[in-house]
């Protein structure tokens, strides 16, 4: 499938200009295969949007799916937020588990380098430390 080009259009048209908007709509997706519309209404009167929103246009998102995509995304949004606290948290977790390794490391290192006469005078400044 080639390119599409996005077109972007906001109509204001009367809410008895509404229907026929949406069929104008319907019957250009019709006669051109390959062309998608995502359409969303907002129309001041409800139950002039109940009227056409439901049709589900090839494509189109009435005003019932889109509350339920609106409701969704916000549902995801909430999940993505949990997930980020998680992973962040086991990323500290990790670094912490790594820098105790890197510290048990050190410590080792440092002993190994002490001679005994070393190690009682640190015990010692340790233990007057206490």
């Amino acid at each position: 499938m080639s390119e599409l080009v996005k077109i972007c259009t906001i109509a204001h048209v009367l809410p008895q200009f509404a229907q026929a908007w949406m069929q104008h709509l319907r019957d250009f997706d019709t006669a051109h295969p390959g062309c998608h519309f995502e359409v969303l209404a907002d129309a001041p009167d409800e139950k002039q949007n109940e009227e056409w929103s439901c049709g589900h246009v090839a494509g189109a998102v009435c005003q019932e799916c889109y509350r339920n995509l609106a409701v969704r995304a916000h549902e995801l949004a909430e999940e993505n937020l949990r997930l980020r606290s998680m992973l962040e948290q086991e990323r500290l977790r990790d670094l912490l588990a790594a820098l105790l390794v890197v510290t048990r490391f050190a410590v080792q290192l440092h002993d190994s380098l002490l001679s005994e006469e070393q190690h009682a005078v640190v015990a010692d400044v340790v233990e007057a430390g206490s």
